[in-house]
C-alpha cells in the first residue's frame, strides 16, 4: 500500500472524528502550528525520521513540544501515529487532512502559471471565471515561467488547461499547415 493511501486513511479517520465533535477547524489550526514547528526545526525533523530512535522517546518529545499548543484530539492522534511508526507520513497526513477540509468547504485548489506576474485585477477576474466554471470556491497559487510567451496555464488537480500563447500559436500552425 502506498504512503499516500496510508496517509489518506489516517487523515480520513481523524477528519471523521473531528467532524463528529465539531473540531475540524481546531485540528486544522493544530496542524498549521505543528507544521510551523517541524518546518523551523531540522533537529525535530531528524528525530521524527530516524529509525534508530524508538517511538517512546519520539512521543515524549512530541508531548513536551506540543502539549500546550494543540488540542487533546490532535495530541492523541500524534501519539497514535508515533506508536504505529507512521511519523514519516505526518506531512502527507496533514496534506490529506487539508484536502478533506477543502472538500468540506467546497474549495478547489488551482495553480496558475503565467509568463509575468499577474496584477490583482487579472487574478481576481481569472479566479472568478474559474469559480463560475467549476462551481467551487477557488484557492489559487501563482507562479511565473519565462518560457511562456503569454497567456496562462491552469492546473486543476491533475489536469492542465493550456491557455498559453505558445499553445495557441501551435494550434494555429497546425490549422494553417492543414489548409
Amino acid at each position: 500500500m502506498s504512503n499516500k493511501v496510508i496517509a489518506s486513511r489516517y487523515a480520513q479517520a481523524l477528519f471523521d472524528e473531528a467532524v463528529s465533535i465539531q473540531s475540524e477547524v481546531t485540528v486544522e489550526q493544530d496542524f498549521i502550528a505543528i507544521a510551523d514547528v517541524v518546518r523551523s526545526s531540522p533537529e525535530l525533523r531528524r528525530l521524527f525520521r530516524s529509525p534508530l530512535i524508538d517511538s517512546h522517546k519520539k512521543k515524549k518529545v512530541a508531548v513536551e513540544i506540543f502539549k500546550d499548543r494543540v488540542s487533546p484530539l490532535t495530541m492523541n492522534f500524534m501519539k497514535l501515529i508515533l506508536d504505529k511508526g507512521r511519523e514519516a507520513l505526518l506531512v502527507d497526513i496533514i496534506t490529506a487532512f487539508e484536502d478533506l477540509i477543502d472538500i468540506q468547504r467546497n474549495i478547489l485548489r488551482v495553480e496558475i502559471t503565467s509568463a509575468k506576474p499577474l496584477d490583482d485585477g487579472s487574478r481576481s477576474s481569472l479566479e472568478s471565471q474559474l469559480a463560475t466554471k467549476t462551481g467551487q470556491n477557488i484557492r489559487a497559487t501563482y507562479k511565473e515561467d519565462e518560457h511562456l510567451l503569454g497567456g496562462v496555464n491552469v492546473r486543476i488537480v491533475d489536469k492542465v488547461y493550456d491557455g498559453s500563447l505558445r499553445s495557441q500559436l501551435g494550434v494555429l500552425k497546425e490549422k494553417l499547415s492543414g489548409v
